[in-house]
């Protein structure tokens, strides 16, 4: 994949996150991070967190995330993995702690 390539799905992951966050939250004060000039998000650079990358969870988790909903990203994963409880919430703080 071209760099240009990179840049652009970046900048579709970032559309499509923030399609999801105005949909669950139409007054929304902040928009998802955007894309770097290298085509990573700027608040997400540290987020792999101790074996968990944010490319690894759902975009539904990072969306709720980024809303604030920590409840809601915990249920998300959940859904979207079969993990129980106690490991989504680490998964969670973990990517809280690297943002």
């Amino acid at each position: 994949m071209t760099p240009e390539d990179e840049a652009i799905e970046a900048r579709l992951d970032w559309l499509e996150r923030a399609v999801i966050l105005l949909s669950i939250q139409p007054d929304a004060p902040d928009l998802p991070p955007r894309p770097t000039a290298s085509g990573g998000l700027a608040s997400r650079a540290g987020a792999a967190g101790e074996g968990v990358a944010a490319g690894d969870v759902p975009q539904e988790v990072l969306v709720f995330l980024d809303a604030g909903k920590d409840v809601h990203a915990v249920q998300a994963y959940r859904e979207a993995t079969g993990a129980g409880i106690k490991e989504a919430k680490a998964v969670i703080e973990r990517l809280k702690r690297g943002r």
